[in-house]
């Protein structure tokens, strides 16, 4: 599939793989739910499928020391090298979320904070995820002097919500894919 879109003067051009196809019921469930009751907060987070989309929703506490809610996926370390970043399908609440990529040379979570497009007529909207755009964090804490990603031992997915955002949310997901920049014309 290509997708174009402008950039200024620029029509940048690129080819995309879909990795995860939520509307396939197997691909939602090999996710799962990590809160920060892991450290005793008491935030909850749901993931499901819902109609042909995953959905992740729940709530946000800040009492005990919480203040988070994920789902995620380890993987066998895959070479994502040959692709620029990730492309998700999304339609959101208006709140900022957080995709996460995990590399086997390292500890660290490489975040990319996007905000959740509200759609009023059910509408899709694409972000793009540039792997070198991508911020190494541990704990929630960042850490610029850390490697970069590195894209040909990828081992890990996630999405966030934290950074002191409290009560409910919610984030529909059609896709999780794969974009490589292949061509820039000038228009």
């Amino acid at each position: 599939m290509n997708i174009l879109w402008a950039l200024g003067a620029l029509i940048l051009q690129t080819t995309s793989l879909v990795v995860f196809d939520f509307s396939e019921a197997e691909q939602v469930e090999v996710w799962t739910i990590v809160d920060d009751g892991v450290m005793g907060g008491i935030s909850q987070g749901n993931w499901y499928q819902e109609a042909n989309y995953a959905v992740f929703e729940g709530n946000v506490s800040l009492e005990n020391n919480g203040g988070f809610s994920s789902v995620r996926i380890g993987f066998r370390a895959a070479d994502l090298s040959d692709y620029d970043g990730i492309e998700l399908q999304v339609r959101g609440d208006g709140q900022q979320y957080a995709f996460g990529l995990r590399d086997m040379n390292s500890r660290y979570d490489y975040r990319f904070s996007f905000e959740a497009p509200v759609s009023e007529d059910g509408e899709w909207y694409t972000i793009y995820i540039p792997f070198d755009e991508t911020t190494a964090t541990f704990f929630g804490q960042e850490y610029p002097s850390a490697p970069a990603f590195d894209a040909s031992l990828a081992r890990g997915m996630n999405i966030v919500i934290s950074d002191g955002q409290e009560g409910e949310f919610r984030l529909e997901i059609a896709s999780i894919g794969l974009y490589a920049e292949t061509e820039d014309e000038e228009i």
